[in-house]
């Protein structure tokens, strides 16, 4: 058996694209738009790190991400209504 070397493929244009990136919700695939910052934290009596919350309009699916996702570049930030974010 011979192996022969690795060839370049090009990658389908949409699968990487940063330009045409769009953010969906996992279980009904609806685009998303915006999204919550949030200084929920995961550990208890843990350190309060950025988080960012994300709502299906359509189905109600709520997904966490790091506030330093490069999934949020393409979404807007909702500002928060007041208070201390408790």
């Amino acid at each position: 058996m011979k192996i022969q070397p690795a060839t370049h493929q090009p990658v389908a244009e949409g699968i990487l694209a940063a330009s045409k990136a769009t953010v969906s919700c996992l279980r009904c695939n609806t685009e998303l738009t915006d999204y919550r910052p949030t200084r929920f934290t995961f550990l208890p009596y843990g350190i309060s790190r950025g988080h960012a919350m994300l709502v299906c309009p359509k189905c109600g699916h709520v997904e966490f991400l790091a506030k330093e996702s490069p999934l949020l570049d393409e979404l807007a930030p909702i500002p928060s209504d007041g208070g201390d974010d408790d």
